[in-house]
Order: structure tokens, then C-alpha cells, then sequence
């Protein structure tokens, strides 16, 4: 089981996603919020600052847990993930894809134009709820 946490930015009631490489080797070419893999004895909490400030070059300084989500199957690799969502509202510094590798684009979404980009399928329902909460 491989544990990931993730951060799911939120400004002005919409949501900062990024779009996967189709060449990676998990969840390739799909939208996503970012974060990544625990390292060590790292919380999740530390996971997702340290991620988000690799990709994004800012440091989350409001955030709240929201969901840990179980058993999700990654549709490229097929491995099993746990993955850690904290909702951020706040943070120093200002965004840009700091790690080409990662992220082909970056795009702030409505929840109006959540059905009409891929993503996983679970990543999808805990970003309505998110929405939905706002």
C-alpha cells in the first residue's frame, strides 16, 4: 500500500488543478491537485507542504485535513494508494509550476467544469464535496 497527501487549493470558490504528462507512471494524463508519496517517518501534513512547495514553489501556511481516501486503484500503474486531502486557503508565495516533470499545465477550476475534465474517478467526488462545502 503506498500513501500519498495531497493538497487541494482553493481561492476565490475555485480549485488549482494540474494536468499529468501522458508519459508518467501513475495517473498519466490526468487532472490532478497536487502532493505526493510520504517519505520516512514524515507525517501527512509534512508530505503535503513539502510537495506542494516542490511543484509549486509556495508554502501552505492555512490548511485543514478533509478526507483520507482508501484502496483508490491507480488507472495506469494499477498499485493501490491511500491518499491523505487537506483543503489549503492559504499560502506564501506565488504559484508556478516549479517542476516541469510533474505538471504540464495549471488551470483554476469551477465546479462547473469538473465533468468536463478527467480525472480519477474518486479524485472527482471528493473535489465536488470540497466545492460543495463552499
Amino acid at each position: 500500500m503506498i500513501t500519498s497527501s495531497n493538497a487541494i487549493l482553493i481561492k476565490d470558490n475555485k480549485i488549482l488543478i494540474g494536468k499529468r504528462p501522458e508519459d508518467k507512471k501513475v495517473y498519466a494524463g490526468l487532472w490532478d491537485v497536487f502532493g505526493g508519496h510520504l517519505k520516512g517517518d514524515e507525517t501527512p501534513e509534512d508530505a503535503m507542504k513539502r510537495e506542494v512547495k516542490e511543484e509549486l514553489g509556495i508554502e501552505i501556511i492555512d490548511y485543514k485535513f478533509f478526507y483520507l481516501m482508501k484502496n483508490d486503484v491507480d488507472p495506469t500503474s494499477k498499485r493501490v494508494y491511500n491518499h491523505y486531502f487537506f483543503v489549503a486557503i492559504k499560502w506564501n508565495g506565488e504559484i508556478k509550476k516549479e517542476n516541469l516533470n510533474e505538471i504540464k499545465v495549471l488551470k483554476w477550476i469551477t465546479k462547473e467544469e469538473l465533468d468536463g475534465l478527467e480525472f480519477s474517478p474518486s479524485l472527482k467526488e471528493v473535489l465536488k464535496n470540497v466545492l460543495k462545502q463552499r
